[in-house]
């Protein structure tokens, strides 16, 4: 800038002057003067108590940084009443248009306008105490300290003025002397208030110098009457600014007829006026340099800074491969009239605006810049077009991004009216925004348009995530779909699958459907209050919305108008909901609790209040909870409460609650899964199946419980029954039950698994740790897999007759050593049965030797007993015979069973009933090869013994157990009572009788002497014909 002096003489009289007045030090004047007057002279050089003077101090400037807690929600309404605001009334009109000879001025009593964040009348404005100097001992605030100036006045130095400086700090005001307003790089030296060290020059009066607005360069026969510079009376237009048409031509062409400026129309749109007059961009390497309409008829590469001014460019169907950035004073409105264009490399407005109507963006846009160069004023304004395809793996808001911090002024702001953000994805974990990230202090408004299908891989908010201090947000008429927030582990993160929210949210005619999220919030997560007014908030994962902040006396969620929502409170606090205002009949608010806070029963819990003046139905509200219901108190609030479920048609489902359940205890006690039931179960109890199960936890019985299929039918996948205890499975249907079981049932070392004889289907395996037993009489087990556990033996019961046999399809030993044999899998309860294998459809014994690891070729197995099980239709007469083989019997034994039934199984002479174990063998056969069960055994001869020289007696016997012996007329030619057995003889003809035991003779003819072993026990009813060991112990009763 040039100073133009109008009065050099004025000027250098002024200077005259000044150096010319008495009595004014030239010291007074020296830079660096202090800030107070010192008055300070030859006369007077130190300061005294007499004269007052100070010196001032610094202060320490506050470092407070401002937090959520130091804003606050401001309610300055901003409606203005139109007609809709006023009642109709005959003869009378609105107070906006009436006058006193129109009509009776009326009130706006119909106005139905309600102050809100959306209206703009509640704004979160600053309030700060250390704003307002409130200041504590954490911000490092010191106040500076004025001096006082010194008051002694040389009347030698200065007789005729206080010793003020004109235009030094402290002394009197000095004013601006300028002409020319000065700026940055041009200042008045001879203004003492614009040349002063850190001047304000915004106080500068100088009239500001006129500047160029040329587009064209202007030439004697043509000036641009809008330019003040181009267009003054004798102006020199060699200074214009504007370019020759001969350079804009080197890369465009006018192009009149083309109207792709934004709507493809003549019309305005949203307030932009189109513009038919576009030029034809043909260049491929380079964009425009100057402000003006055009569009593309090439794609284009490299990058591009909009230049200052505005520029309307059409993509019309091509591709811009890199860049583009808004900088400050630049509006750069991009459409596209083809639907195909695109800009490949995103783009940055900083400073600058930006408005999208048509035309796909894959790059991103970011909206504003962190560091020294960040420029104010940045806005991001999108009508239509697409965000799509942005991945910042480490960085936050795939879709738009708008940064921002504490000390922006005039922030980043985005408003969406249209157009959709979809597939983006941001990495950053700590943010996210995969469509949307709101920074600090930026502002964004969506009123329509569509974000769907972005990622937040390791932050929050899928959708948009929001800045616990961002500006104002606003969210209507907007659709959020299809999200997710999909990171793991950390529970910090992967909340908010649409919308994640550092503070309170509040969204209006929206709809967010169908987002995911890893952990809490898959439609809405909220540290804020969270307010719905007829919104959709539905069909999310892991709860529509959820409230993550801290507790708090306000609610948590507020709804009103037509809202259909899930809420889920894992806290009581964070109940009841508040409905400010009526709510629709066709609304449908889900809530949902934590088993900790369901009520108990005969209790309730307030799920929802009404604001004053609304009233509730129970019917909007849904109880997200097994086993409740919802119901309208007399207080007004809607509860939710137990419900004494009452099953429909289905057996599964109640009709109050329309929970599903699995199964029951008992007839009242109901469970959504089969493991909740063996939760709960108890000694003694049984579970029945309600409905078919996909088992989705493994189940445990570690009590005595009885499941019963009921018809139904279990798929088990990867999880298992375990069986600690005794765990009986039976089917109670009609007919009992045949169905396939495709379970796994792991028996421990202490367990039992025992399969009724009503459930004769086929069960997919069964683990038997040693120590374990299997009762299994019926069906079929695939896989009976043996393996190690801290018990001893395989207690196996897989045969009850020769009719009632389990059938095995598969035997593994699972062992380390692989030595188990066949005689280890029978030895506790089938020693005297063996195994047979199926091989081309015919059954054979499988050797006791064999080792299960080396059974091969067999399609199936069963345990039988070898021989015939003898049944005799009359063991009267002097030779009984078996009824099914024939073979003459000699001896039965007869048992009472647990049901009081009495058992009888009889045995021919080659039964090897004389072998030692006989009597063992009789039992197990009463009992399907088990002796459990059954008392008061009583073995009787049929017949006389065999004596040596032939006959078909039996030549020995050996009892063992508890048993009497009812002999009858017939003989036994020798008895051996075993070791531990206890034996009564009741009646027959015994010869020799040998006692290792205990026996008692109360009836009988004893042909031979009774000899007692030491440790034994022998009592005689009223004789002693016995020879007995010194240790033996024989005495009379």
């Amino acid at each position: 800038m040039m100073w133009k002096w109008k009065r050099p003489a004025a000027f250098l009289l002024a200077a005259a002057m000044i150096f010319t007045m008495p009595g004014v030090p030239t010291f007074a004047v020296e830079a660096g003067a202090s800030a107070v007057h010192t008055g300070l002279c030859e006369h007077h050089l130190e300061h005294t108590e007499d004269c007052g003077y100070t010196e001032g101090t610094e202060g320490a400037a506050c470092e407070h940084e401002h937090t959520e807690d130091c804003y606050t929600f401001v309610n300055k309404c901003i409606h203005e009443h139109d007609e809709s605001c006023y009642p109709v009334l005959e003869g009378s009109v609105s107070e906006n248009t009436a006058t006193p000879s129109e009509a009776e001025e009326v009130q706006p009593t119909a106005c139905t306008h309600e102050c809100s964040e959306e209206s703009g009348c509640i704004k979160k404005e600053l309030s700060c105490p250390h704003e307002r100097g409130e200041h504590d001992d954490t911000c490092g605030y010191i106040p500076a300290t004025k001096g006082t100036p010194c008051g002694y006045t040389c009347e030698q130095c200065n007789s005729q003025d206080s010793g003020l400086v004109p235009g030094v700090s402290g002394s009197a005001p000095g004013e601006c002397i300028c002409e020319t307003r000065c700026e940055k790089e041009a200042v008045n030296p001879d203004c003492p208030v614009c040349s002063a060290e850190d001047a304000d020059r915004t106080a500068c009066k100088g009239t500001a110098e006129a500047a160029c607005i040329c587009e064209k360069l202007c030439g004697a026969d043509a000036v641009n009457p809008d330019c003040t510079v181009c267009s003054a009376k004798g102006a020199d237009l060699s200074a214009c600014l504007g370019k020759e048409e001969a350079a804009l031509a080197a890369f465009a062409l006018p192009q009149a007829e083309h109207t792709h400026c934004i709507c493809a129309g003549t019309a305005a749109v949203n307030g932009h006026e189109h513009d038919s007059d576009s030029i034809a961009w043909t260049a491929t390497d380079s964009l425009p340099t100057s402000a003006g309409n055009y569009y593309l008829t090439q794609s284009v590469s490299g990058s591009w800074t909009v230049p200052t001014g505005e520029v309307n460019l059409c993509l019309n169907g091509q591709t811009i491969n890199d860049k583009i950035t808004v900088g400050s004073g630049a509006t750069l409105t991009l459409t596209d009239c083809t639907d195909s264009g695109r800009v490949q490399g995103g783009v940055l407005v900083n400073g600058g605006k930006f408005e999208l109507y048509s035309g796909t963006i894959t790059g991103g846009v970011q909206v504003g810049i962190k560091g020294a160069t960040y420029q104010t004023g940045s806005s991001f304004t999108m009508y239509g077009g697409a965000i799509t395809g942005n991945e910042e793996s480490r960085g936050a808001g795939g879709g738009v991004f708008l940064v921002g911090t504490t000390n922006h002024i005039d922030p980043p702001s985005f408003t969406m009216h249209g157009g959709t953000i979809s597939n983006n994805t941001a990495g950053a974990s700590d943010g996210g925004g995969g469509g949307v990230y709101v920074g600090e202090k930026c502002s964004f408004t969506m009123d329509g348009g569509t974000i769907t299908g972005n990622t937040a891989t390791n932050g929050n908010g899928g959708g948009i995530y929001i800045h616990f201090n961002a500006g104002r947000v606003s969210i209507s008429n907007a659709t959020i779909t299809d999200n997710k927030a999909s990171a793991t582990g950390n529970t910090s993160y992967g909340h908010g699958g649409g919308i994640y929210s550092e503070r309170g949210v509040t969204v209006k005619d929206v709809t967010i459907t169908g987002n995911n999220s890893t952990f809490e919030g898959g439609g809405i997560y909220g540290k804020g209050a969270i307010t719905l007014t007829d919104a959709t908030v539905t069909d999310n994962n892991r709860y529509d919305v959820y409230y993550g902040g801290k507790e708090s006396n306000t609610p948590e969620l507020t709804i009103s108008g037509l809202v259909k929502a899930g809420y889920y409170a894992n806290d009581a606090w964070k109940l009841p909901i508040l409905v400010s205002g009526a709510l629709s009949e066709d609304s449908v608010i889900r809530v949902g609790v934590r088993e900790g806070i369901k009520p108990g029963y005969g209790g309730s819990l307030a799920i929802a209040e009404p604001a004053s003046g609304v009233t509730l139905s129970a019917e909007n509200f849904k109880a997200d909870a097994a086993d409740s219901v919802t119901s309208l108190g007399d207080d007004g609030k809607v509860y939710l409460s137990l419900c004494d479920h009452v099953m429909d048609e289905t057996g599964y489902t109640c009709k109050k609650c329309h929970t599903q359940f699995d199964a029951r205890i008992g007839e009242s006690a109901y469970y959504q899964t089969l493991a909740e039931a063996f939760q709960n179960a108890w000694d003694g109890s049984t579970i029945t199946l309600m409905r078919d199960v996909n088992l989705n936890k493994s189940c445990s019985a570690s009590d005595i419980i009885t499941l019963d299929l009921h018809g139904k039918t279990i798929t088990s996948g990867d999880k298992f029954f375990n069986v600690d205890n005794k765990l009986t499975v039976k089917d109670s249907s009609e007919g009992g039950g045949t169905q396939a079981l495709n379970v796994k049932f792991r028996v421990s070392s202490n367990g039992t698994l025992a399969v009724d004889n009503s459930y004769t289907g086929e069960i997919s395996r069964v683990e038997l740790q040693a120590g374990g037993a299997l009762e299994a009489y019926t069906g079929t087990i695939q896989e009976l897999l043996l393996g190690k556990g801290n018990g001893t033996g395989y207690s196996v019961k897989l045969w009850k007759g020769n009719t009632s046999a389990c059938i095995i399809g598969k035997i593994t030993d699972s062992t380390t050593s692989k030595d188990l044999t066949v005689k280890d899998l029978l030895k506790t309860n089938h020693a005297k049965c063996e195994l047979y294998g199926e091989k081309d459809g015919a059954w054979s014994i499988v050797p006791k030797t064999k080792k299960i690891s080396e059974l091969t070729g067999y399609t199936a197995y069963k345990v039988q007993f070898a021989e015939c099980v003898h049944q005799c239709d009359n063991d009267t007469v002097e030779k009984p015979v078996c009824s099914k083989c024939g073979k003459v019997l000699v001896v039965k034994i007869t048992a009472t069973a647990s049901d009081g039934k009495t058992r009888t199984a009889w045995f021919p002479v080659d039964s090897a009933i004389e072998n030692g174990d006989g009597y063992v063998e009789a039992i197990q056969t009463l009992n399907g090869w088990s002796a459990e069960g059954y008392t008061d055994a009583t073995l009787m001869p049929l017949c006389d013994a065999h004596n040596g020289t032939g006959g078909i007696g039996i030549a020995n016997v050996t009892l063992t157990g508890k048993l009497a012996v009812d002999g009858g007329e017939h003989r036994i030619y020798s008895t051996t009572i075993a070791s531990g057995a206890d034996v009564t003889f009741k009646t027959g003809q015994f010869y020799h009788i040998t006692v290792n035991g205990k026996a008692s003779f109360v009836g009988g003819t004893y042909l031979g002497s009774v000899t007692a072993s030491s440790g034994a026990e022998a009592v005689f009813n009223g004789w002693l014909p016995c020879w007995w060991h010194h240790a033996a112990r024989c005495y009379i009763v």
